[in-house]
């Protein structure tokens, strides 16, 4: 019983440090801004720790990397984005226990 309270609290730090990474690199400064004409879009980084946590701790752990860490981005651009990371975290650990990591992150 002990080790697996320990594996659980190591899986849940993990996941609040990819969190906390993923709420840093959704910050506009470090966007990089696109511009199509007339329409502005921004590629964030706010996916590769919710694809590193998915990855090496599994399906929850990637939810809740996501749920945590798109908090900032969740309050002033997109509400829902929330929930559709949400499926990413979780397709991309579904996705590597099957094939290859890299692939993971592609397909889901």
């Amino acid at each position: 019983m002990i080790l697996i309270m320990e594996k659980i609290n190591k899986v849940l730090t993990f996941a609040a440090v990819m969190a906390a990474l993923a709420n840093i690199l959704s910050a506009p400064p470090l966007a990089i801004p696109i511009f199509f004409g007339p329409f502005e879009s921004a590629i964030h980084f706010s996916q590769l720790p919710i694809f590193i946590s998915g990855i090496l701790a599994g399906p929850a752990a990637g939810m809740l990397t996501d749920f945590v860490g798109d908090l900032y981005m969740s309050f002033t651009k997109i509400p829902f984005i929330v929930i559709s990371l949400a499926i990413l975290g979780y397709t991309t650990a579904f996705f590597s226990r099957k094939f290859n990591p890299f692939f993971s992150g592609v397909l889901a």
